[in-house]
């Protein structure tokens, strides 16, 4: 996987598509897409066994919603990611079919803050610049705001399904967490 990315990166650069300096972000950017479109079908049909299809697609959804502009911890390895990301959503699940409403609507408020106040980190393989950091500050609060109004809307509508935008929040202060504590690539 990493030589395809590595490879492909460098075809862009021959070509001039884009720079030298932007050799390490094309890689980034290549292996997140390539991440998502092989894992997201893992994630949901592994997620099926722990909890309901709605529950697992909400889950997934607001994991990548809000961890596009918040960025977080990332892996360092292809299968690193896969494991990790697979722990992470059977452990959202478990505990989505486990907590309390209340407990889940505090997880809720508390990770939306903790995203706001820590977001978005940035790391050495896409090494924003200052203003790149400070769109993705504002997208990264459009995108809270965003949530949580649909999160409030499906809470006051389909008071069942409140708990797979809640724990996806939690899922992504967490990376966020773990990342400021210096874990994965930095």
């Amino acid at each position: 996987m990493e030589f395809f990315v590595k490879r492909l990166s460098q075809y862009f650069r021959e070509r001039e598509i884009i720079s030298e300096n932007q050799i390490d972000w094309c890689e980034y950017v290549l292996a997140r897409y390539i991440h998502t479109i092989t894992l997201l079908p893992l994630m949901i049909i592994i997620g099926c066994f722990f909890a309901p299809l709605m529950d697992v697609i909400i889950l997934n959804w607001g994991v990548y919603y809000l961890r596009n502009q918040a960025n977080g911890f990332h892996a360092k390895t292809f299968w690193g990611c896969v494991t990790f990301s697979i722990c992470c959503e059977i452990l959202a699940l478990l505990l989505l079919v486990n907590l309390h409403f209340e407990i889940l609507v505090i997880l809720f408020v508390l990770s939306g803050l903790f995203i706001l106040w820590v977001a978005p980190i940035n790391n050495k393989r896409v090494h924003f610049d200052e203003l790149e950091m400070e769109s993705l500050r504002k997208g990264i609060r459009k995108r809270i705001a965003i949530y949580s109004a649909i999160s409030f809307a499906v809470l006051l509508i389909v008071p069942k399904y409140f708990g797979g935008f809640a724990l996806a929040s939690v899922v992504v202060a967490s990376l966020l967490l773990i990342s400021k504590m210096g874990f994965g690539i930095q």
